[in-house]
């Protein structure tokens, strides 16, 4: 066999065996990627919810629940400390506003519509001061009375003495907003504490906690919700559920009303409850499976 013959083939197998591998190459790679393609599946969205917390006025409209106060300091009362709500400002010409500081949380107390504890943002100037929201437009003249305040954080204030109060433990509503774009499975842990609280013969105030047996008698929405605290301490929301529409989200009460032709048992001066919730959402495609470690809801059946 001539040299030029031997060099033909050795050329031909070489251009024979890339064609195979480049074959083979491209045949793997589209293998695989219809094979990843096929097999991955996930829905794409997100779980977000928030809590409502506050009291019936009996009027239609709702008092904002509010944080435990652990101490006030800067208290000062006047009566020509105005409300601006366009702009979230509090003025007045004879406190001085500049004791505050972006951050802090002030109390107003006293006022027509804005009693209640805000938080200041910006800089305060001597006679005027914003804070980041929830004001309604009030004139000066009422005797108003404002202070800084530390409080426990997400921890609220219920009144168990007087049916009378703002804060009284009949107007307590918790309602859950659902925002999520994906069904969402929810659960909710609440923390209760009853206090007493008292004056010593030394001006010296003291906070008790007082032990007490079982959960307060608040009047769960348990028709949609399934109260399993004896076993693990949440109350489940027993439908996945997400919100109505990109603007608007779903409602969901848990604590909506209070008990049609009852009174609750008010407790003595001196003593108040404080309330803490933790709440879960998790996406209802394997959320309670794989985050809360549940194969199955406790009310039983399947997710």
């Amino acid at each position: 066999m001539s040299i030029v013959s031997m060099k033909r083939k050795v050329v031909s197998s070489l251009v024979i065996l890339i064609f195979s591998i480049s074959l083979f190459v491209f045949s793997s790679y589209a293998y695989f990627t219809n094979l990843f393609g096929e097999q991955f599946t996930a829905e794409i969205g997100f779980v977000d919810i928030e809590l409502n917390a506050y009291f019936d006025d009996g009027l239609g409209g709702q008092i904002p629940a509010e944080e435990v106060v652990l101490e006030a300091f800067y208290e000062s009362t006047a009566s020509d400390v105005a409300f601006t709500a366009s702009t979230n400002t509090i003025t007045s010409t004879t406190i001085d506003l500049s004791v505050y500081a972006s951050g802090d949380k002030i109390r107003v107390n006293g006022s027509t519509s804005n009693d209640g504890i805000y938080r200041v943002t910006g800089t305060p100037t001597a006679n005027s001061l914003t804070v980041v929201s929830g004001l309604t437009d009030e004139t000066a003249g009422s005797s108003i009375t404002l202070d800084k305040v530390v409080t426990k954080p997400g921890v609220y204030y219920i009144n168990v003495v007087s049916g009378g109060n703002d804060f009284f433990f009949e107007d307590f509503r918790l309602i859950i907003d659902v925002y999520s774009n994906v069904d969402t499975y929810m659960r909710i842990k609440i923390y209760e504490q009853l206090t007493l609280i008292y004056t010593d013969y030394q001006g010296d105030v003291t906070e008790l906690s007082i032990l007490f047996d079982g959960h307060m008698p608040f009047n769960y929405d348990l028709n949609n919700w399934y109260d399993n605290r004896t076993y693990d301490n949440y109350i489940y929301y027993t439908t996945a559920v997400q919100r109505v529409n990109e603007t608007t989200a779903l409602e969901i009460g848990l604590i909506d009303s209070y008990f049609v032709g009852e009174s609750f048992n008010t407790y003595a001066p001196g003593y108040s409850l404080q309330i803490g919730f933790s709440i879960e959402a998790v996406q209802s495609d394997g959320g309670p499976e794989n985050v809360w470690d549940l194969p199955t809801p406790p009310w039983g059946g399947s997710w």
